[in-house]
């Protein structure tokens, strides 16, 4: 029986090796994240869309490794592959990679980014651009 491939797609080890290539990971690398020396066909599947992905602005393996690896106190893409979180490992490597979009309000430093969702209330922590549009008149 030949090695698995996903959805009749790419055999395992090709992914893999593709991995290998984009991160610039050694085997052992890969197999930490992955969590097992060979990984299960879905995880390693859904790491190779987003290595793949993350590959295409990168501009290298160094530099996706480094994005991988950063931490800004939100923990790294890394441990959020490891936990099977794709999206946001996604999403906090292409920021490394990136950078918050022109024009985007970002928090002071040492301030944490609010969740959209979240009511903003008058509490003195929100950044100054927060706190004026809480002086604003309310519409009724």
């Amino acid at each position: 029986m030949g090695d698995p491939v996903p959805d009749g797609g790419t055999p395992l080890p090709v992914l893999r090796c593709e991995i290998r290539d984009l991160t610039g990971w050694s085997e052992g690398e890969l197999s930490a994240v992955a969590g097992s020396d060979h990984g299960d066909v879905d995880r390693i599947t859904a790491l190779h869309g987003v290595v793949t992905r993350l590959g295409r602005v990168a501009g290298g393996p160094q530099a996706l490794s480094t994005a991988l690896d950063a931490d800004d106190g939100r923990g790294s893409a890394v441990a959020m592959l490891r936990a099977q979180l794709w999206s946001r490992a996604f999403l906090t490597a292409l920021d490394h990679l990136q950078g918050p979009p022109p024009g985007m309000v970002v928090p002071e430093p040492g301030r944490p980014l609010l969740a959209a969702t979240w009511e903003l209330g008058p509490e003195s922590t929100h950044p100054p651009v927060v706190q004026q549009l809480h002086t604003r008149r309310k519409c009724v």
